[in-house]
């Protein structure tokens, strides 16, 4: 279709989430605390995919719907209770010969309003990139980033700090390997995240270790 090779997908998922607060209110203290193991919201895609030699180009469509649990009074929901609609562009330059391995995402995404609390989050754009050198066939070292902004402010009855529209950038190292288990291959990633310039946003360093395999 369009010259593409074309890709449906559906990600269901289930969360667990472990919420513990801490407020000192003068000589006193309050504290909340909540957890959660249940299904998530569940993501589908329509993914375009063209290729050029060494350089192929994504076009990836994503629709999340709020089908995960959600309750207005509890702090642990694996759920946003809100439709999101994503749009992706990506590219990849991959040279077998050399090694070097380079992806940028450009990704713009709009939320619908949260109707149990009247809110609704403002549109979002980030890029993503990952710089990759493969050391040989099968492992490769880089460094990958981020940079988000929200390019509308949150509004609805809900959104009493007003706009709170978010920023953050971050950038840091990743690891790339792949093997065969029982004649399938499996591919593995380790990246590791350090969060600056942050506005209105979580900050800190983030982990994240996933592999996938092919039937």
């Amino acid at each position: 279709m369009l010259g593409a090779q074309v890709a449906f997908g559906v990600t269901p998922s289930i969360g667990y989430l472990d919420f513990d607060a801490r407020a000192q209110i003068g000589a006193a203290t309050v504290g909340v605390q909540d957890d959660r193991t249940s299904l998530g919201d569940l993501t589908l895609a329509t993914n375009f995919y063209w290729d050029w030699a060494e350089w192929n180009l994504l076009w990836a469509n994503y629709l999340v719907v709020p089908v995960g649990r959600y309750e207005v009074d509890d702090l642990a929901n694996t759920g946003l209770n809100i439709w999101t609609f994503e749009t992706d562009i990506a590219i990849t330059y991959f040279n077998e010969t050399s090694g070097r391995d380079y992806s940028v995402v450009v990704g713009y995404g709009y939320n619908t309003e949260n109707d149990d609390t009247n809110y609704k989050t403002g549109d979002e754009v980030h890029v993503n990139f990952v710089l990759n050198q493969f050391l040989s066939a099968s492992f490769a070292i880089g460094i990958n980033g981020f940079y988000f902004r929200q390019l509308s402010g949150d509004s609805g009855e809900g959104a009493r700090l007003g706009s709170f529209k978010g920023e953050a950038s971050g950038i840091g190292p990743a690891v790339y390997w792949n093997r065969e288990f029982f004649g399938r291959d499996v591919f593995f990633t380790f990246k590791w995240l350090r969060k600056f310039d942050v506005e209105n946003r979580l900050e800190g360093d983030h982990v994240f270790a996933s592999f996938a395999f092919s039937f």
